[in-house]
C-alpha cells in the first residue's frame, strides 16, 4: 500500500495531475479512497494540489469525515485500489495523450483568439434580409406549474452605496446551510435578468442589462436546492411575467451540479444555482457572424449583475465557466445548437 502511494507521490506535477483529473472525474468514492490514504499515511499532496479547488473549512470537514471512517468496507477498498493501479499503469498512455491534446489546444487557442477580434461586417444578416425577428421569449407550455414571485423590492438591500458594492465584491465559494427567501430570490432574478419595458409588436426587450440592439440572447434557469416556499428542483424564470416555470424534481440534485461543476462543491451546495442559456439565433438575427462576440461580453454584464446584487442583499456568488457542457444541456433538456447553456453562478448566504 506505502509503495503504491510513494509511487503517485514521486509523480512530477505534470504525472500527479493528470492521475487526479482520472481519479477526480470519474468517481468521489475513488477520491475518498485515496484521500484516505494519504491521511493514514500522513501524506497531503492532494491537500496541497486541491487547495484553490476547496476551502479550508472544507478540507477540514473532509478530513474529519475520515478519520470518523475508521474503515472502508473491504470489499469497496480494493475494488478502489485496483482502479487507481490501474491508472497508474496507464500512465504512459495518458501522458501521450495528454501532450497530444495540448498540441490541438495550443491550435484551438489561435483560433479562439480570432473569435475575440471584431472583424466580418454584418451587413448581411437575416434582418437586412427582411426576415422576421425570432421571438423574444421562450414559449411557456400549457401544462406547467407556475409560481409567482414577489415584487422585487428594496427591502433585501443591505447595502445601497454603490462605492461599497463595488470596492466589496468578491467571489463567494463557502455557502452557509441558510436557505434564501423567495424576496431575495426574486431580486436576484430581476436584477440580472428583469424585464422594465416590452414592445410586443417590434418584439423589442429592454431589461436591467444591456445587450447590443436589444438583443438578449439569454434564458435563466435556476437549480434550487434551499429558496424558502420553492420545492428543491429545477425552475426557468419566465423574465416578462416575473414568474417561475417548475421543470423537474432531480432528487440527486447536489450530486448531479458538482458533477457538472466538474468537481467544485460549492456548485451543487448552493442555495440555488443560476444557470444562463444563450439563444444564439436572437442575436445571429442581427449581426450575424459578429453575434458570438456579443453574446459572450453580454453574459459578463448578466454575471457581473449577480455579483453587484448578491453583495448588496448580504449573499454572494461565484461564476463558473468550467462546466461539463454536455451533461448540464441534458440536466435541463436543451437541444446544444439552438440553445445551450453559457455560464453558471451558484448563489448562497
Amino acid at each position: 500500500m506505502k509503495s503504491f502511494l510513494e509511487t503517485v507521490q514521486n509523480y512530477d506535477y505534470v504525472k500527479f495531475t493528470l492521475f487526479l483529473e482520472e481519479v477526480f472525474f470519474k468517481s468521489d468514492r475513488l477520491v475518498r479512497q485515496y484521500l484516505y490514504l494519504e491521511l493514514k499515511h500522513g501524506s497531503s499532496k492532494l491537500v496541497e494540489h486541491f487547495l484553490h479547488r476547496f476551502s479550508e473549512e472544507e478540507m477540514n470537514r473532509f478530513r474529519s469525515e475520515m478519520v470518523k471512517q475508521k474503515e472502508l468496507e473491504r470489499d469497496e477498498f480494493w475494488k478502489g485500489e485496483e482502479r487507481m493501479l490501474e491508472i497508474i499503469k496507464n500512465m504512459p498512455t495518458l501522458v501521450k495523450e495528454a501532450l497530444a491534446t495540448n498540441k490541438q489546444n495550443m491550435e484551438n487557442l489561435l483560433q479562439n483568439r480570432e473569435m475575440l477580434k471584431s472583424l466580418e461586417p454584418y451587413y448581411y444578416s437575416d434582418q437586412t434580409l427582411g426576415k422576421l425577428k425570432p421571438p423574444a421569449f421562450k414559449e411557456i407550455p400549457e401544462r406547467g406549474e407556475i409560481i409567482d414571485l414577489p415584487e422585487p423590492s428594496t427591502a433585501v438591500i443591505q447595502q445601497e452605496n454603490i462605492y461599497k458594492l463595488i470596492s466589496e465584491r468578491t467571489t463567494l465559494r463557502d455557502f452557509k446551510t441558510d436557505e434564501l427567501s423567495l424576496e431575495e430570490l426574486s431580486w436576484l432574478l430581476w436584477a440580472t435578468q428583469g424585464v422594465r419595458k416590452y414592445i410586443p409588436e417590434e418584439k423589442k426587450i429592454f431589461r436591467t442589462v444591456p445587450s447590443g440592439g436589444d438583443r438578449h440572447p439569454f434564458e435563466t434557469y435556476l437549480a434550487v436546492n434551499r429558496i424558502t416556499g420553492l420545492n428543491p428542483g429545477l425552475y426557468r424564470f419566465l423574465s416578462r411575467e416575473h414568474r417561475l416555470l417548475f421543470l423537474k424534481a432531480e432528487p440527486d440534485l447536489v450530486e448531479i451540479l458538482t458533477d457538472i461543476g466538474r468537481g467544485q462543491p460549492y456548485v451543487g451546495n448552493c442555495a440555488v444555482c443560476f444557470i444562463w442559456s444563450a439563444i444564439p439565433q436572437r442575436t445571429e438575427w442581427r449581426y450575424a457572424n459578429q453575434a458570438k462576440k456579443n453574446i459572450l461580453i453580454e453574459a459578463g454584464h448578466v454575471g457581473q449583475n449577480l455579483y453587484l446584487a448578491t453583495e448588496a442583499a448580504g449573499c454572494g456568488t461565484c461564476g463558473i465557466a468550467a462546466y461539463d457542457q454536455k451533461k448540464v444541456d441534458e440536466l435541463l433538456e436543451l437541444d446544444g445548437v439552438d440553445e445551450f447553456v453559457i455560464y453558471l453562478a451558484p448563489v448562497g448566504r
